[in-house]
């Protein structure tokens, strides 16, 4: 099982902006250096910083943390599955308790975890 736990800023379904919260990659409208909320406009993709307490996208609320969760099911043809979620306390959750199992365990890699609704 893997997880990680991006910033996205994502426009009319389009993912224009993902980072980590030092280091993002953001489709840049070339004429105004800002990231782009249109698909007509000529754009790039740039390396930028990213911090959520100056970044305008996160200021406005378009931009939102999401936990991508990975897992695999060896007795199943292409087994792996991702799991997304942008709840602040699902994201807590779930990292508490793969931290509670590497630390009981020493190790993620290939234990028998379920999923399970509360």
């Amino acid at each position: 099982m893997g997880e990680s736990v991006f910033e996205k800023v994502f426009y009319n379904g389009r993912l224009v902006c993902r980072g980590d919260g030092e280091t993002a990659v953001a489709r840049i409208d070339i004429n105004t250096g800002e990231i782009t909320t249109s698909e007509y406009v000529a754009t790039e993709l740039r390396e930028i910083t990213c911090n959520p307490t100056k970044c305008a996208s996160y200021q406005r609320g378009d931009c939102r943390k999401v936990m991508n969760l990975q897992f695999l099911y060896p007795t199943v043809r292409f087994g792996v599955y991702q799991l997304d979620t942008s709840s602040f306390y699902s994201i807590v959750n779930v990292n508490s308790s793969l931290e509670l199992n590497c630390a009981t365990c020493g190790r993620l890699s290939m234990l028998p975890l379920s999923l399970k609704t509360c």
